[in-house]
């Protein structure tokens, strides 16, 4: 089981729902932290979708996962290795030929692991519905952390898909 806390700028329970939706079809075990405006945090993952100057804190994790789409005004100290994504170019991980039903999740960087192993960069054909880009980069962070937790891209690929055939 991963500890994963959540951090985010505004009320939109999008991101979470999302997030939590797809961890769950990748059969990830997870707990949630909950985090106060000050503190100190110790987590596998941290999982920054954006922040207010009302968040300060130490936040150690395994992963630190940054969303730099949105804004990150705030004091906080990242421990960790950081892992950027967005729909910028210059993230770790970030996301081609989107269409609504559909997209290519990139991961452009060799991503170390704890036991000395590393990720590849790779594309991975993502075939998900989404209704904004909250939900959109929740499955990109729910992505990331399957592949750290040591899932397959095949795997990964197959169960968010048979999610789509679900739903339809």
């Amino acid at each position: 089981m991963v500890d994963i806390l959540i951090i985010e700028s505004i009320k939109d329970e999008s991101f979470r729902t999302s997030l939590i939706h797809n961890l769950n079809v990748l059969g990830i075990e997870y707990s949630l932290q909950a985090v106060n405006c000050v503190g100190t945090y110790e987590t596998d993952y941290t999982i920054i979708n954006g922040l207010n100057s009302y968040i300060k804190g130490d936040f150690k994790a395994a992963y630190c996962l940054v969303n730099t789409d949105n804004s990150l005004e705030s004091s906080i100290n990242l421990f960790g290795n950081m892992i950027t994504f967005g729909l910028s170019g210059k993230n770790t991980v970030t996301v081609s030929s989107i269409d609504g039903a559909s997209f290519v999740y990139c991961l452009q960087r060799y991503i170390g692991l704890n036991n000395s192993k590393v990720i590849e960069p790779q594309e991975l054909p993502v075939y998900s519905n989404y209704k904004n880009d909250n939900e959109l980069y929740a499955i990109m962070a729910a992505i990331t952390i399957g592949l750290l937790e040591g899932l397959s891209a095949s795997f990964i690929e197959k169960k968010l898909s048979e999610k789509i055939l679900v739903l339809k």
